[in-house]
């Protein structure tokens, strides 16, 4: 009996890197955002590699929302790069549940948020942080 292979989730930026390279899959990210911004001033490292190849194929790269980056995901080759909170919840809304989050994180990205002197919202905002990770289709 003969069974088609799965595609082995990607869990590293060095994985996706190699599979990018080899002409596997497309990374991309949404326009005008911190990734993107990140993305397309890199100047050395795997930041640079993988703003060359958005630049390169914009059109199959960059998307507008979230969820458009998400939908493309799951029905292509395509590595999504974007806050995993905004990720989830496109899926949930969408009612995706067959997906792979990479393990590894291009970076964190922290807010800052004003509030009063002694405002019990203080604690819960001095805890949050958010992570930039990648979709991929399993």
């Amino acid at each position: 009996m003969n069974v088609p292979e799965r595609e082995l989730p990607i869990n590293t930026i060095p994985e996706l890197l190699k599979r990018m390279e080899e002409n596997e899959i497309m990374v991309g990210t949404i326009y005008g955002t911190v990734p993107y911004a990140n993305f397309m001033s890199a100047t050395k490292g795997n930041m640079q590699t993988i703003g060359k190849q958005i630049r390169k194929n914009e059109a199959e790269t960059v998307v507008r929302t979230v969820e458009a980056g998400v939908i493309r995901a799951i029905e292509k080759s395509f590595a999504f790069v974007c806050p995993r909170a905004s990720m989830e919840g496109s899926l949930a809304n969408l009612g995706i549940r067959n997906y792979h989050f990479g393990e590894e994180q291009f970076y964190n990205m922290y807010y800052t948020f004003a509030v009063p002197n002694g405002s019990p919202i203080n604690e819960a905002f001095g805890k949050m942080y958010v992570v930039t990770n990648i979709l991929f289709r399993i």
